[in-house]
């Protein structure tokens, strides 16, 4: 799943959204880890739209 659509979902127990880097996302990161995994996209807001992402890097 390429960032476009990984955008379009919703938040759930493999995806969240984080605006920014704190202890917030490194305890997410530790509960993926205990988990089965999942993608954090940071900078980024759940209902944000893409234009202003760099999906070229």
């Amino acid at each position: 799943m390429n960032l476009e659509q990984l955008h379009t979902q919703s938040e759930s127990r493999r995806l969240e959204f984080k605006e920014s880097f704190g202890k917030d996302t490194v305890e997410t990161v530790a509960a993926f880890c205990n988990a089965s995994g999942g993608v954090i996209l940071i900078g980024g807001q759940m209902a944000a739209t893409l234009e202003n992402w760099n999906l070229n890097t």
